[in-house]
């Protein structure tokens, strides 16, 4: 890019360099290309289609239906349009809808009255075209800045029919990354594609809204149909000039038939009827009928136009060859020149490819004027499939000539290239031939089914939506004949585990061919299997409550057969309960894993005594599970023992055997790491986890698409370790490689893998907590948050907990970055949040609800808010539950807990209140303090303390005694261990001489500062220096005391000189940390001199402790 001098009014220069090809530019956007050049897409301003005159409309009829050239105005969508319109208007600044129904239904009329209301409040409209259908525009660049614009609206029709990773690339352009609000409309005929979108749209770092709007069909009642009817009518008559009175104009048939609850088949018959009473002739009276006529029409204005040549017009290809290429047209999608011209050259090698795309550009130019070299599929959607199959071969339909030569073409389109790759537009083909085949049998017997089980690969480079398209042919209908045969084909092809791209297609596949195989056997050990394998399918897809329904119908068939024969089927049974007990966490159901496992595990054993040359993995697997479960539940040690045992039985047995076993011996790996870090071993955590991960890169060498999401969880431990082990950096660096593996998962299935991908986002934000990267951890952790928030409102049951945890990081580094405010809102749902776990599942939940509150009180005591005593009682109440039931774990919490809101309503002025909570800390240290343990008996010296002071603020009795006892113990501390307890000996002593003099027990306070003295100086000839500024301070406090009584002033004045010449030996030494108490000491020693008669020493050292004297004008005023 360019700049132009400001003054020019272009703003921007944009220079495109092209050799040997065509080049394209835009200004204002970013431009994705894939490795070999090909664009992933291109963005055009949106255009509305003008110039459309009547006599062309009226020469294809059909023309008229294409939604782009808004021929009928809009009605009977009211409702769904404002809808649009307050999605756009409302919101965050990014957000994305996704709008489906049934082909027909209005979808892209609705959409371009979006955009045509959009441009006229000011908006920016583009269209995104896919890379498979783009073409050169005819103006080598587009001008999508967005200056003076009120926002940007980005529209994509056949969303659905877009890969995943295009659709990301798309919605990372930099044309949605501007101040102004950005909207993305997606377009589909169904809601397939949308659920891995919104995963992969809450793994952005930014706020982005998602919602999906379906388009319900016509109510049945007739009269919605009926007004929608007559004003197609006469939307279509503006275009008929014979037609003076379109409202005379009738249905043939009656509207409230199903097939007109879609809008297209409405407008179809509209059209029909207006184009038959124009020209005299009978409206059919059914759907295939107004199909028919129209397709006529179509032929009629092909041969029209050929048989005008001979009058000068410039059209030289016959109504068949015109056929034949439109057919082409359909089954590939939009394509540029050349790629046309190859395929039309393939397919009709003796006609004359250039002069057909020519006239075919006639009949069907592009919606936009700017993509002039586009070869453009028949229009719309519906009435494109029917005519597919009316061209075909078998057709029902004899008054419609099929074309012998279409027969081929569907297996031509669809044959791989030399290199074996098959065709970019495989999913296009493949899921316009299934649709045609839902409405017209002979086009999947014919054509689409001998392809696909000729070549079931295919299916699969179809993609996930191409198998769930063939597996939703005649859905709700027996599966059988050559439908059948062509989805056991496919199941032959597909993978026998985890396939991360197609996992949802091939359970759609299963779940077709289950269902059928099920009807087809009266066996009870078949249907037990169909269920078993049935789930494993489901879980891979991420659809937790459908393997949860499978695994349990396994299991309840297994355990009856077990019951009548438990030599055949206990091992059955054994593997159903494996599956069950790994399914029953994703929905929630944690609480019944352990025992199902366990079950599993114990039939296993007995299967294995009684059979030791048994296949090791169910006892195996189930030992895993009952590890997992257990650790669950906090029980680490005992889940190390069974894993370890799980580990042991894999690693028997040859070199074979163990590699047979390399996944569940890294599964086993990785779960040990797990259990060891509970178990407070982060080193041997590391170590299993690096294990688990260097057995996985091999597996996953040979196929990435089946381990990569094990090889991601244990990358994902690796990073808990090492951030254990004291290196966040680390840490944080080996959890990005995580969330980017998570993100390509998610792109190919969002419901198994988005729980992986939030979970490392949830991690990753706290290592960089951990790494001192705030900035980067405040959007991962939003994102996290985003993702859990999502998941839960699908399944609260297993991600609530997750949300919880989230919320309380997300909360913590906002406090960090002080913004308090949000912090206060994000950490109050967690604890919304956790007290609803809580109180449905205590055990599970009650932990990381405290650990909640125990945030919440912190950042509202931090914030100085009156609803952190409310908080602080409902913490020490949770706090209390769980310390009663593990005291090592949370009784010290629970302390703090109560210190703190002793601290908080003494700040408010509720003394009293205060003194509550404090009575229970002493009760606690007291408790603890009687094992003899120092450290205790420390936290009951210091709780004392604390409780002397509010009693004597509150004029209760039991200050004094609750400091001497304090003291007490502080002396018994200090002979132990002087250097730890000293400090906080000189605050008891201080405490009690206090109280002494407050209390006017002037003798008592002497006798006692004298005390201290002396048992100081017993002390320390174990460690004079440690020693020597405790007795200076007992000396100078000694003194100061005598001073105030005004009596024994030689002994003050003896103790303050001994005081003085020691911190003035400490002075010379550290003269920051004692200037201050050698100051206050020569003040004091000063006051008792001058009493004592000395008044001009008395004055000199005054004079001294003035001004900011030398320690040479120290010694020198001392006579030193």
């Amino acid at each position: 890019m360019t700049q132009v001098p400001s003054g020019d009014s272009a703003g921007v220069q944009q220079v495109v360099h092209v050799e040997n090809g065509f080049g394209y530019g835009c200004i204002g956007a970013d431009i994705h290309v894939f490795g070999d050049g090909r664009p992933v897409y291109l963005l055009f301003g949106h255009r509305r289609r003008t110039g459309l005159e009547s006599p062309w409309l009226r020469a294809q009829p059909s023309r008229m239906l294409d939604a782009r050239a808004e021929i009928v105005d809009f009605t009977g969508r009211a409702a769904e349009l404002e809808g649009l319109l307050t999605w756009r208007d409302t919101g965050p600044r990014l957000s994305v809808r996704w709008l489906h129904g049934k082909g027909g239904q209005g979808k892209t009329r609705l959409a371009n009255l979006l955009a045509a209301e959009s441009l006229g409040a000011g908006w920016k409209v583009v269209d995104a075209t896919h890379g498979t259908d783009a073409h050169p525009p005819a103006e080598a660049g587009e001008d999508l800045r967005l200056d003076g614009h009120t926002g940007v609206l980005l529209l994509v029709d056949y969303a659905d029919r877009w890969p995943l990773a295009d659709l990301s690339w798309l919605l990372h352009n930099r044309i949605l990354r501007h101040s102004v609000p950005a909207r993305v409309l997606l377009i589909g005929r169904s809601a397939t594609g949308w659920p891995a979108l919104r995963g992969k749209l809450g793994q952005f770092r930014e706020s982005i809204d998602t919602s999906d709007q379906f388009l319900p069909p016509l109510p049945d009642d007739g009269s919605a149909r009926q007004r929608m009817f007559t004003a197609a009518c006469e939307c279509f008559a503006r275009h008929y000039p014979q037609i003076d009175n379109p409202r005379a104009i009738t249905p043939a048939d009656a509207l409230d038939d199903p097939d007109f609850g879609v809008t297209l088949v409405v407008h179809m018959a509209a059209l029909v009827a207006v184009d038959a009473a124009a020209h005299g002739r009978r409206a059919p009276a059914d759907m295939v009928g107004r199909t028919v006529y129209l397709l006529d029409r179509e032929h009629e204005n092909w041969r029209q136009l050929y048989e005008n040549a001979r009058h000068g017009l410039d059209f030289r290809t016959s109504d068949e060859d015109m056929a034949r290429a439109v057919f082409a047209a359909t089954l590939i999608g939009p394509a540029d020149r050349r790629t046309a011209r190859s395929v039309i050259e393939r397919l009709m090698p003796h006609a004359p490819a250039e002069r057909i795309l020519l006239d075919h550009g006639v009949c069907y130019p592009p919606a936009d004027p700017a993509r002039v070299d586009s070869f453009e599929p028949l229009l719309p959607d519906r009435l494109a499939e029917d005519f597919v199959a009316l061209m075909l071969p078998g057709s029902p339909i004899t008054g419609y000539p099929s074309d012998a030569w279409a027969a081929s073409v569907p297996a031509a389109v669809l044959r791989r290239g030399m290199d074996g790759a098959a065709p970019a537009w495989t999913p296009r083909t493949v899921a316009h031939l299934a649709a045609a085949a839902d409405r017209w049998p002979h086009v999947g017997e014919g054509y689409l089914y001998p392809v696909v089980k000729a070549d079931p690969q295919i299916a699969l480079d179809a993609g996930s939506a191409g198998l769930g398209a063939l597996a939703k042919i005649a859905d709700g209908e027996v599966l059988d004949g050559s439908l059948l045969g062509v989805l056991e084909s496919i199941d032959t092809v597909l993978p026998a585990g985890r396939h991360i791209d197609l996992d949802a297609g091939i359970a759609a596949v299963a779940e077709r061919l289950t269902h059928r195989r099920l009807a087809d056997t009266e066996s009870a050990v078949d249907r037990a299997i169909l269920h078993s394998h049935l789930s494993a399918r489901y879980a891979h897809a991420g659809l937790a409550d459908k393997a949860v329904a499978s695994a349990e119908r396994a299991t309840t068939m297994f355990r009856s057969l077990a019951e009548a024969d438990p030599g055949a089927h206990r091992a059955g049974l054994a593997g159903a309960l494996v599956n069950l007990s790994a399914y029953l966490p994703g929905v929630g159901r944690e609480v019944e894993e352990l025992a199902v496992a366990q079950e599993a595990a114990a039939i296993s054993r007995e299967l294995t005594a009684a059979d030791p040359q048994s296949d090791p993995s169910i006892l195996s697997g189930a030992l895993i599970n009952v590890g997992s479960a257990l650790l669950r539940r906090r029980r680490p040690q005992e889940a190390l023992q069974v894993t370890m045992e799980a580990a042991a039985i894999l690693l028997q047995g040859d070199d074979a055997t163990r590699q047979r076993y390399i996944v569940p011996v890294a599964t086993a790996s990785d779960n040990l790491g797990m259990i060891f870090s509970a178990l407070e071993r982060p080193t041997d955590a590391l170590a299993a986890a690096d294990s688990a991960i260097e057995l996985l890169q091999l597996v996953a060498e040979r196929n990435l698409s089946a381990y990569l999401p094990d090889l991601a969880r244990a990358l994902r431990h690796r990073a808990l370790w090492l951030r254990e082990l004291g290196l966040p950096q680390e840490a944080a660096l080996t959890l990005e490689e995580v969330v980017t593996t998570a993100r390509r998962l998610v792109t190919a299935n969002s419901d198994a893998h988005e729980p992986g991908l939030a979970t490392a986002l949830d991690n990753l934000g706290s290592y960089q907590v951990d790494a001192g990267w705030l900035d980067e951890a405040v959007p991962t952790l939003e994102e996290a948050v985003a993702l859990f928030r999502r998941l839960a409102t699908v399944n609260p049951d297993a991600h609530e907990p997750d949300l919880a945890k989230s919320l309380n990081n997300l909360s913590a580094v906002f406090a960090r970055r002080g913004r308090l405010d949000e912090a206060s809102q994000v950490i109050r749902e967690a604890v919304d949040v956790g007290r609803r776990l809580a109180e449905v599942e205590p055990a599970a939940h009650l932990p990381d609800f405290a650990l909640a509150l125990d945030n919440l009180c912190a950042l509202l005591g931090g914030m100085r808010r009156p609803k952190v005593l409310a908080a602080l009682r409902e913490a020490i109440d949770v706090r209390r539950r769980l310390a009663e039931a593990d005291p090592d774990t949370h009784l010290e919490r629970l302390i703090a807990l109560l210190e703190e809101s002793a601290t908080q309503l003494r700040a408010a002025g509720r003394l009293r209140e205060a003194l509550v909570p404090l009575h229970e800390t002493v009760a606690i240290h007291r408790r603890l303090a009687a094992s003899g343990s120092e450290a205790h008996q420390a936290d009951l010296a210091r709780s004392l303390v604390n409780l002397s002071s509010l009693l004597a603020d509150t004029e209760e009795d039991g200050a004094l005694a609750a400091a001497r006892e304090a003291l007490a113990l502080y002396w018994r501390l200090v002979a132990a261990n002087p250097a730890t307890h000293l400090p906080h000996l000189a605050v008891s002593v201080n405490r009690l001489n206090s109280l002494q003099v407050k209390g006017e027990r002037y003798e008592e306070a002497l006798t006692a500062a004298d005390e201290v003295v002396e048992n100081l100086r017993r002390l320390s000839p174990a460690d004079p220096a440690l020693y020597r500024p405790f007795i200076a301070k007992a000396l100078s406090g000694a003194g100061r005391l005598r001073t105030a009584r005004g009596s024994g002033l030689p002994q003050a004045e003896a103790a303050l000189k001994e005081a003085v010449a020691l911190f003035v030996q400490l002075a010379a030494y550290a003269p920051h940390e004692y200037a201050d108490d050698l100051r206050d000491a020569l003040i004091t020693y000063a006051a008792v001199l001058e009493e004592l008669g000395s008044t001009a020493r008395a004055d000199r050292i005054r004079r001294v402790t003035q001004t900011e004297a030398t320690m040479d004008a120290v010694y020198e005023v001392l006579g030193m």
